[in-house]
């Protein structure tokens, strides 16, 4: 697994098309541990700066539920949920290509976690609605929610900081009187936000009300 840490585009690419095209062959209970293992070793290229790289591990990790699900249920549901919001950022991809990868991968997870509302919500374009609808169906990973968004704001591409910016106005409000019971996490938001009115305001050069790359409602 560690080849696919290589900073080498090319090298992380094949080694990703290599697993792609296994994967289909893998389905014994001997496997298991290493479909977990690639799992959460793909997590961090979704955020890659070579958009093939991108479009090929967020590919490659749905391939892997599909698999992981009908051997590990339990322990990839965990691993899921940590992905649901990466990907709801990526939908914002300006690379369409990973795009529509993030917006497949996003309903295989939810379907396979049974969040049907969530599933409707990426297959009808309701891409506005998605940071909402994560919050509702589970408070209890708010935090971890606030801070996979935190990183966003500095991303190269705009469409992801705004992406990450409407989420963390949306986390802010529901965070309440401290709804999280972390004290912090107020702050935490409050400073990744800044200055920033949602609806009215820049960040950077992020304008909020963009069209998605996809073509989907904002």
């Amino acid at each position: 697994m560690g080849i696919l840490q290589e900073t080498n585009s090319d090298i992380k690419m094949k080694v990703l098309m290599l697993f792609q095209n296994v994967m289909p062959h893998v389905d014994t209970q001997e496997d298991a541990p290493m479909v977990l293992q690639l799992a959460e070793t793909l997590r961090p290229l979704f955020d890659d700066e070579s958009g093939r790289v991108r479009e090929l591990s967020i590919n490659l990790f749905e391939a892997v539920t599909k698999t992981a699900m009908r051997r590990n249920k339990e322990k990839m549901k965990e691993k899921l949920q940590r992905v649901l919001l990466p990907l709801s950022i990526h939908l914002h991809d300006q690379n369409k290509s990973v795009a529509k990868a993030a917006g497949d991968a996003l309903v295989t997870c939810a379907e396979s976690l049974g969040w049907r509302r969530l599933s409707h919500l990426v297959k009808t374009g309701q891409v506005y609605r998605i940071g909402d609808r994560l919050l509702q169906q589970d408070r209890s990973r708010l935090e971890d929610y606030l801070n996979q968004s935190l990183p966003y704001l500095k991303d190269a591409q705009a469409s992801l900081r705004e992406a990450a910016v409407r989420f963390l106005g949306a986390g802010r409000c529901d965070i309440g009187d401290n709804v999280c019971g972390r004290c912090d996490i107020g702050d935490n938001v409050s400073n990744g936000l800044g200055d920033v009115t949602l609806g009215t305001t820049s960040v950077g050069d992020v304008t909020l009300g963009t069209t998605c790359p996809m073509g989907w409602e904002m």
